[in-house]
Order: structure tokens, then sequence, then C-alpha cells
């Protein structure tokens, strides 16, 4: 039996509720290493490695990844020269991850499949008197005179947890370092239109998914995929460039003016009632035309 205690609420959890809770929280994980193993055999079959089948393998896919983004660079140097290096770091950091929660939670998993009552209390609340606590910090119960402890010596198990703890704390810093590089590299390679947002959710567990997606894409460079998006833009909008060469306000109707302005605009206007005129009647004369150059 699994119940909840808190100082408001106490909640027995039916089970039923717990086996699917559990069917759950492990079909996730598969579902997303089947969907990542499939997109890198593919892409590494397509690649010709022969680390391919290594994709299906827990803990070493990272291997097949890092060689498909082998001539990628890092400290200098190209990921390929740092594959192992790097598999062996990674492997390590999630095997002692798991093996951190194996020892925590073996000892509740196997009394609740023993049918023993287990309690969860929640953090502030007064431990109920027919509780007693089993591993401290964790918070979680069992009744006083069932829960059954495998551990025969408790104290050579918290310190190699303390061990543990501390070794995967530097680890973590390893494994961080290396899936970014490998999510942004990857991507960027087989992905470039949307690597940054494949690479910021892949961190949070869903890269099974968007290899997968990549699983059918050719290989770019990420500077001529750059280089073809600089070629593709237009700076003079939708309507592209100016047809008329270097005037920038359209047409130039007048040839060597840039600024449009009309060549006759300092003519005579024409008369509005010119059709209306007598032919015989003439223009008056310049009053002026006797100081004109003619007249010189």
């Amino acid at each position: 039996m699994l119940t909840f205690i808190s100082n408001t609420f106490s909640f027995e959890v039916p089970t039923s509720t717990v086996w699917i809770a559990v069917v759950i929280s492990l079909l996730i994980p598969v579902a997303l290493h089947v969907l990542r193993a499939i997109g890198l055999y593919k892409l590494a079959k397509k690649k010709e490695l022969k680390c391919a089948f290594m994709a299906w393998l827990p803990c070493v896919w990272i291997y097949v990844a890092i060689r498909l983004i082998g001539e990628s660079r890092i400290f200098g140097k190209t990921m390929a020269k740092f594959a192992v290096l790097f598999t062996i770091l990674f492997a390590a950091a999630e095997l002692l991850t798991l093996a951190y929660n194996f020892i925590i939670y073996f000892p509740y998993v196997g009394n609740y499949l023993a049918g023993r009552n287990i309690y969860i209390i929640e953090e502030g609340t007064t431990v109920p008197v027919e509780c007693l606590e089993y591993w401290s910090g964790l918070g979680v119960y069992g009744k006083v005179g069932e829960f059954v402890g495998p551990y025969k010596n408790i104290y050579l198990i918290q310190k190699i947890m303390n061990v543990i703890y501390y070794v995967s704390a530097i680890l973590d810093i390893a494994y961080a370092v290396i899936v970014v590089t490998v999510f942004i590299n990857l991507f960027r390679k087989y992905w470039p239109q949307h690597y940054v947002l494949a690479s910021i959710l892949s961190l949070f567990g869903l890269d099974g998914i968007f290899i997968f997606v990549i699983r059918n894409k050719q290989p770019v460079s990420y500077m001529d995929y750059l280089r073809s998006r600089y070629q593709n833009y237009n700076p003079y909008g939708p309507y592209g460039p100016n047809p008329y060469g270097q005037n920038p306000y359209g047409q130039n109707p007048y040839q060597n003016n840039p600024y449009g302005q009309n060549p006759n605009a300092n003519a005579e206007p024409e008369s509005p009632f010119e059709d209306f005129k007598d032919p015989s009647e003439k223009k008056p004369e310049d009053p002026f035309s006797d100081f004109s150059d003619k007249n010189r």
C-alpha cells in the first residue's frame, strides 16, 4: 500500500494507479530511446559508419552522434579525436546516476512489491508515530515492524552514496558540455533552419523526437547555408531590386536628372485659353526689347 500523508490530508494511492504511473514512466524513456536510435542509425548508415549499431545501445549512443559531427571543432580540435573520451565520460555519468537512484529506491520498490506499507510524507509534516524513517532526507517511510531494509551495513551504503554523489557532480559538468556540443552541432548540420530550438528542447529530454525527424535529411555546411540565405535575402523588400539602375526612387525619365525634377520647369506655361485666342492677335512686345543683346 502506498499512502501520501500531509498535515491536512491522507491519501491512499490505488494499486492500479501506481502500476499505470510505473508503466508510463517506463514507456516514455523507452519510446524516446527507440526514436533516437532509429534516427542515429539511419544517419550513420548513410554515412557508412561501422559503429551504426551502437545507436541502439543505452549510454554509448553518443559515440555515433559524435562520429556524425566528427569534423566539428571543440577546444581547437575536431570532435572525432574526443569521441572515445567523451563517450566514456557520458556513459560514466549516466551509469552513476542510475546506480544512485537504484540504491535509493530499491528498498521501497521491494517492500511495496512484498505488500508492505509505504508512506510518502510531505515536507514539514509531523511524522505519525506509526511510521519509522528508513532513509534520512528522502521523505519515504515504512511502518514500524514491517519495513525490511535490504542493506545490512547502512553506514557503508551511506559512504558509497556520498562518493557517487560527489563524483557525479564532477561528471555532470562534463556531461552537460558534451550534450550541448553534440546537439548544437548535430542539428546545425542536419537541420540548420531550426537548430537552436531543436537543441534547447533536446536538453529537456526530447532529443529522440528531433533526431528521428532529421533521419532522412542530408548534411549541409552551416556556412554554406548562411551564404545561401544571404544571397536570397533581398534588401529592397518583396518587390525586388530597383529595375531602373542607380536611382533609388524609381525610374528616372530624365536620365541625368537624379532628383526627378521637370527639365521644362522654367518654360513659359501655356495659356488655358489658347484655343479661344484670335489667330491675328499678336503677342505683346517686350517692353525691354530695346535693352536686349540683339540691339547692342
